[in-house]
């Protein structure tokens, strides 16, 4: 699908425009949005495409999209830097800094190799099934 892209990119950004084009002619994406703030001043604020392919409601300026998982690489890197100021111990059970984690055949795991949605939550820290036990019970 091939879309136009609206709004602005500084010329120091094109690639991040360019990358957004290819989105669209040769990946597929149906409607997309991104923005860049540098030094609190917005250099790239590009829009395209379909944010409803059912009814063709174009992508506009305001358009409101879901955001999963995006806070990922923010926490671990947060992680990382507690790790480095000695702050989180990156082997301790997760229990250690989260005690209700550390309930009665609950599968404990180290900080460093859990995820929210390994470790028996959904995302937004809501259990979304229940732990198995040693036997692949519920």
């Amino acid at each position: 699908m091939s879309a136009e892209t609206l709004g602005f990119c500084e010329p120091a950004f094109a690639p991040v425009a360019q990358a957004f084009a290819r989105g669209f002619e040769e990946r597929g994406e149906v409607g997309a949005a991104v923005a860049v703030h540098l030094n609190g001043r917005l250099v790239v604020d590009l829009w395209g495409g379909l944010a409803d392919p059912i009814d063709g409601r174009p992508w506009e300026a305001d358009t409101i999209a879901h955001a999963h998982s995006v806070s990922k690489p923010f926490v671990a890197a947060c992680a990382l830097v507690l790790a480095e100021r000695g702050q989180l111990d990156l082997d301790a059970p997760v229990a250690d800094y989260w005690p209700e984690y550390g309930q009665p055949g609950r599968n404990l795991r180290s900080s460093v190799t859990s995820s929210p949605t390994r470790a028996g939550c959904s995302p937004s820290g809501i259990r979304s099934h229940p732990p198995r036990s040693s036997t692949g019970s519920a």
